[in-house]
């Protein structure tokens, strides 16, 4: 048996007690600004990170970084997509204006306005001293204090920022349908994940569980790419809070598969591939599934035909996955003790 990775990785702090815990939620977010508006402020975001150039960190958030993001927004907004599985106009707009609103959020010292009904970008206060990490957060339009809401922490793909991920539309009309609320952190753009982000993870779920009026019965992690394969290597750290586990063009690895077994037993792992996925070979996650059912998770598979590695063409087996996870209906509990099937060689992305 041949045991080479199935990865090699190359892969003031917001005040959210006064602002998310008030009883009512807040009103909608606002209406799409122009086009030409959403660059003027991009414009605007440039010039006020340039001024910060000469320090590294803002607040521990990288200025390097942001001045990246700012740029990428402005090259894209305006362009049409050229691919089909790309994102839309309107995505771009939405994950710009949130990073605007995280740049003035982080060099402002007034009190941020309160996030509203859909997609916000608000600043959690870190376990660093003096830092914050910036959190996409999406409340759907359902969302009341008076009853408690499913929660989806979803990591996002290596060098992918949270706000591009909250902005793919259909995950947002994912999370309206099921009245749970979407959360995705940022993290580094351009490292892999590792066991010790779940510090970062686990410190955005204790935030948002001590402020929000949420189900902890039904808490999920997701992630898509490489944030699939972090959910594996951050999900057994503290296995009893997630409700189920759903990845998403990601597979586990060797090193993580003895842990995930251990500590994941007797819950649900959802998987999806896509059959043309040419970066995560859709026969290592069958692989995966195979071994989770047989040593006592309950996994299941989706797969999308014709599905590549872009987070759009593999929508209809996404949402599939998602609905069957929020559903909680469990199939018949797996048998256990069964040989791992691992795949024999490695992926790059």
């Amino acid at each position: 048996m041949d045991h080479r990775r199935v990865l090699r990785a190359a892969i003031p702090a917001l005040v959210l007690v006064v602002l998310l815990c008030a009883a009512s939620p807040q009103p909608q977010s606002p209406s799409p600004l122009p086009a030409s508006d959403v660059r003027s402020q991009l414009e605007r975001a440039h010039t006020m990170l340039a001024a910060h150039a000469h320090d590294t960190r803002v607040r521990g958030v990288a200025t390097s970084e942001l001045i990246a993001r700012i740029d990428d927004d402005l090259s894209q907004l305006g362009a049409s997509s050229t691919q089909s599985s790309g994102p839309d106009q309107a995505s771009m707009e939405l994950a710009a204006r949130l990073d605007v609103s995280l740049v003035d959020q982080l060099l402002s010292s007034a009190s941020p306005a309160p996030p509203g009904l859909g997609a916000n970008e608000v600043l959690v206060p870190s376990t660093t001293a003096g830092s914050v990490q910036p959190l996409a957060l999406y409340l759907p339009p359902s969302y009341d204090r008076a009853r408690s809401a499913p929660l989806i922490i979803m990591l996002p793909n290596q060098g992918q920022s949270e706000t591009q991920l909250i902005a793919t539309p259909y995950l947002r009309a994912l999370a309206d349908e099921n009245q749970a609320v979407l959360a995705v952190p940022a993290f580094a753009a351009n490292r892999s994940f590792t066991s010790a982000d779940g510090d970062a993870v686990y410190n955005v779920l204790d935030t948002l569980q001590a402020l929000l009026h949420l189900d902890r019965r039904r808490v999920y992690l997701a992630g898509y790419s490489m944030g699939a394969f972090g959910i594996f290597m951050i999900a057994p750290q503290r296995p009893q809070t997630w409700a189920a586990l759903l990845s998403i063009a990601g597979t586990l690895t060797n090193e993580d598969k003895s842990s995930v077994v251990s500590a994941m037993a007797g819950k649900q792992v959802f998987m999806v591939a896509g059959s043309d996925d040419t970066q995560v070979d859709a026969s290592y996650v069958r692989a995966a599934v195979t071994y989770l059912s047989a040593n006592g998770v309950e996994a299941r598979y989706e797969e999308q035909l014709h599905g590549t590695h872009a987070l759009e063409s593999l929508r209809p087996a996404v949402e599939r996955a998602w609905r069957a996870m929020l559903s909680g209906v469990r199939n018949v509990a797996p048998e256990s003790g069964f040989p791992s099937p691992e795949p024999t060689r490695t992926i790059h992305m």
